[in-house]
C-alpha cells in the first residue's frame, strides 16, 4: 500500500538529498529527529527509485564507449567541446577523462547515426564560447592583501560544495542569459567560465576555466571564492530578479555582503581602517558596499564599526522604491512606529551625518513624516533641520499632534509658498486645528493651489479643497476666517469652489447654500469650464440644486457668442426627466433650436430619445424643429408612430434608421424592431445606410446586434433586406463563437460579403477557433489586408508580456494564436508581400517561437523592414483607463533574434545576402544587432558578429536612451567584453545618446565599475580637454550621486595625475 506522508515530504527530501547533496544516512537521520519520520533505508532506496532520484552512478564500459563516441564526433565534426551530465549533475572532466578509455575515444564509425540513445539519465551541452581576456587586469593589481587580513579556515567537502554552488549561481545570474536554454543542473562548468571571462580579468590562461571546475566540483578553496565575491562587490555587480531590483533580492544580496565581510576577517574597527587606509578605488567601492548592505538591514554593530573606522556617514546608498538615498532618508523612510532604525538614525547624526542633506528633494524629515513616523519625527525636527516647503505641506497633511506640528512652524517658514500647499493638505486631510495654527501664523485662505477640473489644470482656493473634501465643518471654519471669498484672478484659469460643489454627485446640499450665503460670485462659477452651473446640477440629478442656482443668477444657457455648446441646460433637464425645471426653462425663453455636439444635438432630439409624446408636443408648439444626424434612439413604439402622425419619421429613418434599429434590438425592444423592419420596405434606409458606409466605420450594424444578441430571426430578416455584409459583422459572429449560426447561414453571410475579410480571420485566430477559420477560408473569406483594430489594444487576449501593435497582417498574429498548419494554409495567400512575411517571423522571434520562425524564414521575406512592439505602464482597471504608451521599440528581425538570444535563427538571418547587418534605424532605444548582443553579454552571438561577420563596434547610439556596444559592456560591468571590444578599437571616447545616454566613462562610473573605468582610463578615454573635461565632470557627478565615491576618487586621482 502507498505510503501518502512520502508525498507530504517531497519537497524537504528533495532539498536535502538532490539540491543539498546530503548523503541518504544523513538525510534519513534529519528525517527522524526533525519530523519524526522514521523509514528504513530499503524504503527511501524505493521511493527514492520510484521519484527517478539517483547519485553517484558509474560509468560503465559501455557508457564510456557511447558518450565517447558523441563528444569525438561533435569536436571534429563542428569543433564543439561538450559537458556531460549524469542524472542531472555535471561529470567532471576529469573524471569523464579517467573513465572513457583510450579506445572508446576514438571509436567512431563512418555514416553512424546523429540520434541519441536511451543511455539513462545522459545530456550534452556546448560550452559557452568566451573571449581570451589576459594581461594587465587593473584589479588583479589592486585588489587589498585579503590573506593577508584573515587565513580561512579549511572545509569539509559538503560544504565546499555548498559553497561552490552558492557561488556560481550568484556569477551566472549577473549575466541576463534569461532565455538561453539550461540543463536541470545546478551549476555548469562551461557558463560558469563564461561568466567569469566576461566579468573578471583573467591571472593567467585558462585561469577561469580551472576556476570554474573548481567550482563545479566544490574543490575550489576559500580564497577562490572570497576573490570572486569581492570583485563583483568591488564593481557593484549584484544579482537581482529577472525584473530588476526587488526587496527580497536586495536581502538577500545584503546578507550575502554582510556574511562576506565576516568571512573575510573585516569585522572590527582596524580591519576597516587597514582596507580604507590603503586609498585603493577597490578598497573603497567595498567598504561604500558593506556599509549600504549592512545600513540596509539595520545591522547597528557593522555600521558602527564602519562609521568608527572612517566611512563616510551621508555617502548616498543604493535603494530598492526610492534609488539613490543618503542614508538619513533611507532610514526616515523604513520601518514602523517602534521604529527599528531610529538608534541607527540617532548613530549617523553622532558621527555628523547631514541632516539636511538628500538625493532629490525629499529630505529625512519629510520622509519621516510620509510614513507617519511619529518618533522619528519628534527626534529629527529636535536637532534644528531645514524646513522645507513640501516638508511643511506634508507634515500639515500627516501629522495629527498639534504640538508636535508647531515646532515645523518659525519665524522664517513661508506659510504660502507653492501655491499654498500646507494650508490645502490640513484641509484636505480634515485638520482643523492644524489649518487654524497656519492660518494663526500668516496662511492665506485664497493662496492658489492646483487642481483638475473638467479634464484640464486650473486654480482653486482652500475653500475649494475643503468642498472637494465634502468637508462641511472644514468649510465653516474657512469661510469664518475668510474676509473676501472672492480672490483677485489676475487672468488665471480659476475654478471656483461653487463650481466644484455642483459638479460633485454627491456634494453636501448644506455645502452650496454656504457658499451662496457667504456671497460667491454665481457668475464667476457659472463660466468656469464648459457646462454652466445649471447643466452640472442637471448632469448630477440635482433638481434642488438647479433651481436654487437659478434662484440666484444662475444662466439657463449660455450665449451664442460662446460658439457651438456641448449641450444646453434644457437639454440636460430633459435627459433627467426634470418636467417641472423643463416647463420653467421654456417659460423662460430657453433656445429650442440650438444645435450642441453632444448627441442628440437638439432638445428635440432629446426627447425624441427619452420617448416623453407629451414633452415633443410641447417642444414643437413652442417652435422646436431643428434635429440633427447624431439622433441616437426613438424611446419607444408610441413615439415612432406620433413622430408618423407629425410626418417627420421618414426623413429622420433615412438619416439615422440603422443607429435607431441598432439601439432598439440591443435594448430587446422586439417591437420597435418588427415596426422599424416593416417600414424599411417602403423606405429602405437599411441599404442606403449600408451601401454608404465601409469596413472602417466604428457604428454598429443592425446584423450585428441581431447577431450579438443571438436572435436569429432578426439575423434572417435583415439579410432578407439583401445588406452587403461587412468584415465586421462576420467578426461580431465569430467574437460570439456564431451563436445558433449553421453552416448555411455562414455560408449566406459570406455570399453576401462585400470585401476582404481580415479582420474576420484574425478574430478566429485569436479566438483559437482554426476549424472556423478554415471554413471561412474554403467559403471565400479572403485574409489579407490590415484587420482592424476592435479590441482596445490587441495585447488584451493573452499577450501582456509582449504588447503588440496594430497588425498589419493576420500573419502577425499566428505567433501567439495560431498553429503550424494555420501558417502554412495561410501563407500561401501572402506569397507576394515579403512585408507581411517579414513582420511575421519578427513577432515569432520576439515570442520564442522558433518552429514558426523556421518556416516563415522560408518564405519570401524582406529581412530589414521593421515592425514596432508597443510598452504600457499600469494595466485596464475596467474604469476605462486604459493603460499608457510609455515608449515603442522597433525591430527588424535580426535585432531581436539578438536581443531574445536565438543564435541558430540569427545564424540564418545572417546568411541572407541583404541582411544589413549594422542596422540601428530610428528611434527610442534603438541597437544594433550587435549593441543587443552584448547588452545580453551572449559570447556565441558577439563572436559570430564580431569573428565571422565583422560587425561594425562603433556604430553609434541612438539618439534617445541608445549606447555604443562598449558603452553598454561599461554600464554593465563586462569587462572581458569591453576589453575585447577596446582591442578591436572601439572607439573609448564616443559621444553618448543625444537623450538618455552616457558615454562608456560616464556609464562605469554611475554604475561602479571601478575595474571597468581603469581599463577605459588606460585605453586613452579623455579626462582633459573641452570633451574629456566635460565628460569627467559628468562621470565624477553621476558616481557621486549614486554613492560610488571609491569610483569618483578613483577619476580625481587619475586626472590629477594627468595634469
Amino acid at each position: 500500500m502507498d505510503d501518502p506522508t512520502w508525498e507530504a515530504h517531497k519537497l524537504e527530501l528533495q532539498q536535502l538529498y538532490l539540491q543539498q547533496n546530503r548523503s541518504l544516512s544523513q538525510v534519513i537521520h534529519h528525517m527522524a529527529s526533525t519530523y519524526d519520520f522514521r523509514r528504513s533505508k530499503a524504503q527511501y532506496e524505493n521511493r527514492l527509485y520510484q521519484w527517478g532520484w539517483q547519485k553517484y552512478q558509474r560509468l560503465t564500459p559501455s557508457d564510456g564507449n557511447f558518450i565517447g563516441r558523441r563528444t569525438h564526433k561533435r569536436r571534429k565534426v563542428f569543433n564543439k567541446a561538450s559537458e556531460v551530465y549524469i542524472d542531472r549533475e555535471e561529470y567532471a572532466p576529469r573524471k569523464l577523462k579517467k573513465a572513457l578509455c583510450a579506445k572508446a575515444m576514438w571509436l567512431i564509425r563512418p555514416g553512424a547515426g546523429w540520434a541519441i540513445s536511451s543511455f539513462p539519465g545522459y545530456a550534452r551541452k556546448n560550452p559557452r564560447l568566451h573571449p581570451s581576456i589576459r594581461g594587465n587586469a587593473p584589479y588583479l593589481e589592486r585588489i587589498p592583501p585579503v590573506a593577508a587580513l584573515h587565513k580561512p579556515s579549511a572545509t569539509g567537502a559538503s560544504r565546499g560544495s555548498f559553497i561552490g554552488k552558492r557561488v556560481t549561481s550568484h556569477l551566472t545570474s549577473i549575466v541576463p542569459w534569461r532565455r538561453l536554454s539550461h540543463p536541470p543542473v545546478r551549476t555548469s562548468t562551461s557558463r560558469t567560465a563564461a561568466a567569469l571571462t566576461i566579468l573578471m580579468p583573467e591571472e593567467y590562461e585558462d585561469h577561469h576555466q580551472a576556476l570554474a571546475e573548481r567550482f563545479s566540483e566544490g574543490r575550489q578553496s576559500a580564497l577562490d571564492s572570497l576573490a570572486v565575491d569581492m570583485f563583483l562587490l568591488s564593481n557593484n555587480l549584484v544579482s537581482h530578479e529577472a525584473k530588476g531590483k526587488t526587496f527580497a533580492s536586495m536581502e538577500i544580496h545584503d546578507a550575502r555582503v554582510v556574511d562576506l565581510l565576516r568571512a573575510s576577517g573585516w569585522d572590527s574597527v582596524a580591519q576597516i581602517r587597514i582596507l580604507l587606509s590603503t586609498q585603493e578605488p577597490t578598497a573603497g567601492a567595498i567598504a561604500e558596499q558593506a556599509f549600504a548592505s549592512a545600513l540596509r538591514i539595520l545591522d547597528r554593530d557593522i555600521v558602527k564599526m564602519m562609521l568608527e573606522a572612517g566611512v563616510d556617514p551621508n555617502v548616498p546608498i543604493d535603494t530598492v522604491a526610492s534609488g539613490p538615498q543618503t542614508p538619513l532618508q533611507y532610514l526616515a523612510s523604513i520601518g514602523t512606529q517602534d521604529h527599528p532604525a531610529l538608534d541607527l538614525i540617532e548613530l549617523l547624526l553622532s558621527y555628523r551625518a547631514d541632516i539636511d542633506l538628500s538625493v532629490g528633494e525629499i529630505s529625512p524629515l519629510e520622509h519621516a513624516v510620509e510614513q507617519d513616523h511619529t518618533k522619528v519625527i519628534e527626534f529629527l525636527v529636535g536637532r534644528g533641520p531645514r524646513i522645507t516647503p513640501s516638508c511643511l505641506a506634508a507634515a500639515a497633511g500627516k501629522v495629527a499632534d498639534a504640538d508636535l506640528f508647531s515646532t515645523f512652524l518659525g519665524p522664517a517658514t513661508d506659510m504660502d509658498v507653492r501655491s499654498g500647499w500646507p494650508l490645502s493638505e490640513a484641509v484636505r486631510s480634515g485638520r482643523i486645528h492644524i489649518a487654524s495654527l497656519l492660518l494663526s501664523n500668516g496662511a492665506d485662505v485664497n493662496a492658489l493651489v492646483g487642481i483638475n477640473f473638467d479634464g484640464s489644470w486650473g486654480l482653486t482656493t482652500a475653500i475649494g479643497v475643503a468642498v472637494e473634501a465634502n468637508g462641511v465643518e472644514m468649510l465653516k471654519f474657512l469661510l469664518d476666517a475668510c474676509s473676501d471669498i472672492n480672490p483677485e484672478l489676475d487672468g488665471l484659469r480659476y475654478i471656483s469652489p461653487l463650481a466644484l460643489a455642483v459638479d460633485r454627485e454627491k456634494t453636501e446640499p448644506l455645502i452650496i447654500d454656504l457658499l451662496l450665503l457667504a456671497g460667491i460670485n454665481v457668475h464667476v462659477a457659472d463660466c468656469c469650464g464648459e457646462m454652466t452651473l445649471v447643466e452640472r446640477a442637471l448632469e448630477s440629478n440635482d433638481i434642488a440644486a438647479c433651481e436654487v442656482l437659478i434662484q440666484h443668477g444662475a444662466r439657463i444657457e449660455k450665449p451664442l457668442s460662446e460658439g457651438t455648446q456641448y449641450t444646453s441646460a434644457l437639454g440636460s433637464a430633459i435627459k433627467s426627466g426634470a418636467a417641472e425645471i423643463c416647463a420653467m426653462l421654456i417659460r423662460m425663453g430657453a433656445r429650442l433650436n440650438d444645435a450642441y455636439t453632444e448627441p442628440p444635438g437638439t432638445v428635440l432630439g432629446a426627447a425624441i430619445e427619452k420617448g416623453d409624446v407629451h414633452l415633443i408636443r410641447t417642444l414643437v408648439n413652442a417652435g422646436a424643429v431643428a434635429l440633427t444626424d447624431r439622433l441616437q434612439t426613438i424611446g419607444n413604439i408610441d413615439t415612432a408612430m406620433y413622430l408618423q402622425q407629425l410626418g417627420i419619421l421618414e426623413g429622420i429613418l433615412r438619416v439615422s434608421g440603422t443607429r435607431i434599429l441598432v439601439a432598439a434590438i440591443s435594448a430587446g425592444n422586439n417591437a420597435l424592431v418588427h415596426w422599424l423592419l416593416y417600414q424599411n420596405a417602403s423606405i429602405d434606409f437599411l441599404q442606403t445606410h449600408t451601401a454608404a458606409s465601409s469596413n472602417h466605420g466604428n457604428e454598429t450594424t443592425p446584423l450585428q446586434a441581431a447577431i450579438s444578441s443571438g436572435r436569429l430571426s432578426f439575423v434572417h430578416a435583415i439579410l432578407d433586406t439583401r445588406v452587403q455584409v461587412t468584415d465586421r459583422d462576420l467578426t461580431t459572429a465569430v467574437h460570439t463563437s456564431g451563436v445558433g449560426c449553421t453552416d448555411d447561414l455562414w455560408q449566406l453571410m459570406l455570399k453576401h460579403l462585400r470585401g476582404k475579410a481580415p479582420t474576420t480571420i484574425a478574430a478566429g485566430i485569436m479566438g483559437r477557433k482554426p476549424e472556423l477559420v478554415q471554413l471561412l477560408l474554403k467559403g471565400g473569406a479572403d485574409p489579407t489586408g490590415k484587420p482592424l483594430e476592435i479590441l482596445d489594444y490587441w495585447k488584451r487576449d493573452g499577450c501582456n508580456d509582449i504588447p503588440l501593435g496594430a497588425p498589419r497582417s493576420v500573419l502577425e498574429l499566428l505567433p501567439r494564436w495560431g498553429n503550424q498548419s494555420l501558417l502554412e494554409c495561410l501563407l500561401q495567400s501572402y506569397d507576394g508581400d515579403p512585408t507581411a512575411v517579414s513582420r511575421a517571423l519578427t513577432l515569432s522571434i520576439i515570442l520564442n517561437r522558433s518552429d514558426f520562425a523556421e518556416c516563415l524564414m522560408n518564405a519570401n521575406i524582406d529581412v530589414n523592414h521593421e515592425i514596432i512592439i508597443c510598452h504600457f505602464e499600469g494595466e485596464d482597471d475596467g474604469a476605462g483607463d486604459a493603460p499608457m504608451l510609455v515608449h515603442n521599440e522597433v525591430f527588424t528581425p535580426l535585432q531581436p533574434a539578438a536581443k531574445y538570444q536565438q543564435l541558430p535563427i540569427a545564424k540564418k538571418l545572417l546568411e541572407h545576402p541583404e541582411i544589413d547587418l549594422n542596422y540601428l534605424g530610428d528611434g527610442l532605444r534603438r541597437r544594433t544587432a550587435l549593441q543587443h548582443a552584448v547588452d545580453k553579454a551572449n559570447m556565441d552571438l558577439v563572436n559570430l558578429l564580431l569573428r565571422d561577420h565583422d560587425a561594425d563596434v562603433n556604430i553609434g547610439p541612438a539618439s534617445n536612451g541608445g549606447a555604443t556596444a562598449l558603452q553598454l559592456a561599461a554600464i554593465r560591468g563586462y569587462l572581458g567584453i569591453a576589453r575585447r571590444l577596446v582591442d578591436l578599437h572601439a572607439e573609448v571616447d564616443a559621444p553618448p545618446a543625444e537623450f538618455n545616454g552616457r558615454s562608456a566613462l560616464e556609464g562605469a562610473a554611475e554604475n561602479g565599475r571601478i575595474d571597468i573605468l581603469q581599463m577605459l582610463l588606460d585605453a586613452g578615454a579623455s579626462v582633459t580637454g573641452v570633451i574629456g573635461e566635460r565628460q569627467y565632470r559628468r562621470a565624477v557627478y553621476l558616481a557621486k550621486q549614486n554613492g560610488h565615491y571609491a569610483a569618483a576618487r578613483l577619476l580625481r586621482q587619475f586626472k590629477e595625475r594627468m595634469e
